[in-house]
């Protein structure tokens, strides 16, 4: 709990009972082990604490001014030239406002200096020199009134967890600001009041321990979600595009391994995750190129627990397809967190090859790591191996990102090679930096070039609808509130924001469970990965995109694609769309004057496929199709009870054991129903026994008439 370059804080804990702190009761303040992070305060304790933090924030503009101004008085926090704890002037003894909890009969002060105590640039810890001028301070200052040596222990605080920061160079900056390191972008210190927070959700997990159900404090997000952030991978149109235009296979890989390598420099600064999809989240976006061709982008969350972010991408005139389903898996491992990223890619260009589908490669990504979330600065790194594999031409690539070792080695450092995937012959080796210069070397030749240069290279952002034409299931809208508090810093506001979409998510969940009621993704369907299927031996990718696109024609490709989902501006949201198919299917089953349907709002068989619904992801039924009102029932629709938490997306119902799956249709066929009405007269007016006249309603617009029945009894 104290500052940097300006003035350090030294704590110190005083026992008044000889035996009130034992080793075994509270081994975590023991100097030898230096394990002082595990300093916790409990549940009370630290909301008051965050609490007290947020009211000095708005009174005083930062917990640093209000110390300066009104706990320590300093007018001038400039030390004297004298050595550290001479003059009485560099220092000031105060209690801890906030202790932690330990034992009450523990005493905690912290000894304020405008002087800095040297420690090691490597480990953090206090020089020899540093402990001994501190020994003597101890000594001098405290040893009385019966007070002995071994009841008291002292520490200097780890940088990271520092409640405050710094004295005097820190100005009236907000204490709960990242700060990005100017030597290195990759790095993040940890505000000590952020770590404190960190640190009580971490101290609840054991090594190995799984994340995904863990909610993260909000100032180590990403200002995106993850279905936004896999666009990284198609953001180099540089290295996108010219792939399918290589005649030789062995060159036209080394293009796939090239544009791969591209997009892992694209990252915020210092150490951010990016929001986890909540289920049924969708977001699209489009790429125009320099030739006046587009690329296309649709995702969908098709699974929270565990979490799955399906992704289809589409450059038609290029010849390029790309579908992939992610599968992020975080780990607790001491002092870092580890992101294991499973899941699996599949890049294919239609124009080549002889497999269905064109010519296939085949991609899996390295994990992502953030070192020292307890201690230390936090770093992010890319660790392990991926690999990109070209089945049809028998080629592969190895590629290994390498952690930095607690000895020598750097870091974003990458190896790997190029070799035939059946004879092992090894054509190339790559070196460099992931987030810089990356070479590739041909071993026969031995000629070393350049393959990408990440220090000097400019992505291409994704471009989007306006917000406003967003469906409020859409990522930038979903999440609207929530990067905005934390763009601004205000961390309590985009916890709050946070905490409201993740809780209507539950308790959407909690309505399906209690409803018996399975849900399906919108835009995305399983794949058929058995013998003879579409997605034959795909089975690792579970989730596709729910269209037929396997014309060739560049046009016709980018209609389909654009029916899948709103992607460009002025196509209006997933609600308007939904609300225009529903007034069509209306208008389509009123009857006409010759008591027959109207053809002309009949849809083709060749647009059949591109309802918005995955009706191929349902259990089979003869129910008929779901009504109108059952838009009342899905998020993307505005629904007439605000009280009532909606049920998004495509659903079916959990039949009684022994019974096979209904859809999730408003009329049950438990009975035959269908069979019984196959018989009748849909489109005629249905008269009630006993003679009563229908009920009839005229159209203002068309003059047509509907005929309505009172169902009695």
């Amino acid at each position: 709990m104290f500052g940097l370059e300006a003035g350090e804080t030294l704590e110190a804990r005083r026992v008044q009972q000889e035996n009130a702190l034992r080793p075994a009761a509270d081994p975590m303040i023991d100097p030898g082990e230096n394990t002082i992070y595990q300093f916790q305060r409990n549940a009370s304790q630290l909301r008051g604490y965050l609490e007290y933090i947020h009211h000095l924030k708005k009174k005083h503009g930062s917990v640093l001014e209000y110390v300066k101004q009104f706990r320590l008085k300093w007018a001038d926090i400039t030390s004297s030239d004298k050595p550290p704890f001479e003059d009485a002037s560099d220092f000031k003894i105060l209690y801890n406002d906030w202790p932690y909890h330990v034992d009450e009969d523990i005493t905690h002060l912290v000894v304020w200096t405008k002087f800095t105590i040297d420690e090691e640039e490597q480990t953090g810890e206090v020089t020899p020199e540093g402990k001994r001028q501190t020994e003597d301070f101890i000594k001098k200052t405290f040893l009385r009134q019966g007070i002995t040596r071994d009841q008291i222990i002292w520490f200097k605080n780890w940088k990271s967890l520092k409640s405050v920061h710094a004295l005097g160079t820190a100005g009236n900056r907000s204490s709960s600001e990242d700060v990005r390191d100017s030597e290195n972008e990759d790095t993040t210190v940890v505000e000590a009041e952020q770590g404190n927070v960190l640190s009580h959700i971490i101290s609840q997990l054991r090594p190995g321990a799984d994340l995904s159900r863990v909610t993260l404090p909000t100032f180590i997000l990403e200002e995106r979600s993850m279905l936004e952030r896999i666009t990284n991978f198609m953001a180099h149109p540089d290295t996108l595009l010219p792939m399918p235009t290589i005649d030789d296979p062995i060159q036209r890989f080394v293009a796939v391994v090239k544009f791969y390598l591209s997009g892992w420099h694209i990252r915020p600064p210092g150490v951010k995750k990016p929001l986890n999809p909540i289920l049924g989240e969708v977001f699209t976006c489009y790429w125009d190129y320099p030739d006046n061709t587009r690329g296309y982008y649709i995702s969908e969350q098709t699974s929270h627990h565990p979490p799955k972010s399906s992704y289809f991408f589409m450059a038609p005139e290029h010849h390029i397809r790309v579908d992939g389903t992610l599968k992020p898996r975080s780990k607790f491992l001491g002092n870092s967190a580890a992101s294991m990223m499973e899941g699996i890619s599949y890049l294919r260009f239609t124009n080549r090859g002889k497999s269905k589908g064109g010519e296939k490669y085949i991609l899996t990504q390295p994990n992502m790591y953030a070192r020292g979330i307890l201690f230390g600065k936090m770093k992010y790194e890319l660790g392990d191996h991926s690999y990109v594999r070209c089945p049809e031409n028998n080629l592969m690539a190895d590629l290994e990102f390498k952690t930095k070792g607690w000895v020598g080695g750097t870091y974003n450092a990458i190896g790997g090679v190029i070799k035939h995937d059946k004879t092992g012959e090894v054509l190339f080796e790559l070196s460099g930096l992931w987030s810089g210069e990356m070479y590739i070397k041909d071993v026969k030749s031995g000629q070393k070039k350049l393959l990408f240069d990440a220090t000097h290279a400019k992505h291409a952002p994704p471009q989007t609808r306006p917000i406003e034409e967003q469906g409020e299931r859409e990522s930038q809208r979903l999440w609207q509130s929530t990067v905005k508090a934390v763009h601004a810093v205000d961390h309590e506001t985009a916890t709050t924001e946070k905490a409201k979409i993740e809780d209507r998510q539950r308790e959407e969940a909690k309505r399906r469970e209690e409803m018996g009621v399975d849900w399906h993704p919108k835009l995305f369907r399983r794949v058929h990965a058995g013998p003879g299927g579409p997605e034959e031996g795909e089975e690792d990718l579970e989730w596709v995109i729910n269209a037929h696109l396997d014309t060739h024609d560049p046009k016709e490709l980018e209609e389909k694609i654009m029916s899948i989902a709103p992607i460009l501006p002025g196509q209006g949201s997933f609600e308007q769309r939904e609300s225009v198919k529903t007034s069509r299917s209306t208008e389509f089953h009123r009857p006409t004057s010759s008591g027959g349907p109207s053809h002309k709002d009949v849809p083709s068989q060749a647009n059949a496929h591109e309802n918005l619904i995955d009706f191929d992801s349902r259990p089979s039924s003869n129910a008929p199709p779901v009504q109108k009102d059952s838009v009342a029932h899905n998020p993307m629709h505005p629904t007439s009870d605000p009280q009532q938490t909606p049920i998004h997306q495509s659903t079916s119902t959990n039949a009684p054991i022994g019974n096979p799956p209904k859809s999730a249709n408003l009329m049950d066929d438990d009975g035959g129903l269908n069979e019984k009405m196959s018989g009748m007269k849909m489109q005629e007016a249905m008269v009630p026994q006993g003679g009563s006249k229908p009920l009839k309603r005229a159209d203002t617009d068309t003059s047509e008439v509907d005929v309505f029945v009172d169902a009695e009894g």
